[in-house]
């Protein structure tokens, strides 16, 4: 709770929210766009200037987040569906993945509007999308 200036917790004030967590997962996230600002986004990865954190400053991620050879001229569909698997287990199996996308998919609230000292954030779209075992082609999926 928080603490009143009489040192009374005002049990009114608390506010309580559902935590979610993943373990043992793995991602892999593309970026498409302008090759100067993918090259530097690329070198920034490669020597932070801040320690990386995935989403809350406790979760560091367990294993390098730069890739030596992760920038690509292809379409960035075509560079997630092509890259190896990142987890062993990975190698037979189909893996869903979501694209941003201008007409349609799923609305989420979590794009960041300026100023973003305020934490606001608008509206964007994403479609799933199923990368085959093995890479070799890419096809949209219904689910959600």
């Amino acid at each position: 709770g928080i603490m009143t200036s009489s040192g009374k917790v005002d049990l009114e004030r608390t506010v309580v929210s559902p935590r979610y967590y993943l373990a043992d997962a793995v991602f892999l996230v593309g970026l498409e766009g302008e090759r100067e600002l993918l090259t530097q986004i690329h070198a920034a990865l490669k020597n932070p200037v801040w320690p990386l954190a995935l989403g809350r400053k406790s979760f560091v991620p367990s294993q390098p987040v730069y890739l030596p050879d992760g920038l690509l001229e292809r379409p960035l569909k075509d560079a997630l569906a092509q890259w190896p698997p990142l987890a062993k287990c990975a190698h037979d199996m189909s893996i869903r993945g979501l694209l941003e996308d201008s007409s349609e998919g799923s609305m989420r609230l979590d794009q960041p509007l300026a100023p973003f000292a305020e934490r606001r954030f608008g509206p964007r779209l994403v479609k799933p999308i199923l990368f085959p075992a093995g890479g070799e082609h890419v096809s949209h999926t219904a689910a959600a």
